[in-house]
């Protein structure tokens, strides 16, 4: 398990993706512009497919990271933080304070609501 609490800092890995997703993104992009400026010799056009290019491979970089499948250590940490939220909520019952739902459909109908 990891004895990592919620509010502590996420780790180096963690704090990198970012800014690898952006990095490879603008090489992506630059090499797109540098294609566009030598086959056009018009900079705006360049300009645009640079921007163009950027946002697409940053989009689809983004949403291929949210894909991979998460390793043991990742998985130990969000059972670890699972399973001290579950203690929070228990101590919440007993002590006769309303514990947050654990999902907001939990809450009901919304007010105003027809069922």
């Amino acid at each position: 398990m990891s004895d990592r609490s919620p509010n502590s800092e996420p780790s180096l890995k963690a704090r990198v993706k970012p800014l690898e997703i952006v990095v490879l993104s603008a090489i992506v992009s630059v090499f797109a512009g540098v294609v566009v400026m030598l086959g056009t010799r018009a900079w705006v056009t360049a300009l645009i497919a640079f921007g163009i290019a950027f946002i697409a491979v940053l989009v689809v970089f983004a949403t291929l990271a949210l894909t991979v499948k998460p390793d043991d250590d990742e998985i130990a940490e969000i059972a670890a933080e699972h399973a001290q939220l579950q203690q929070q909520r228990e101590a919440a019952a007993q002590a006769g304070e309303a514990a947050a739902p654990e999902h907001p459909a939990d809450e009901g109908p919304l007010p105003g609501a027809h069922s």
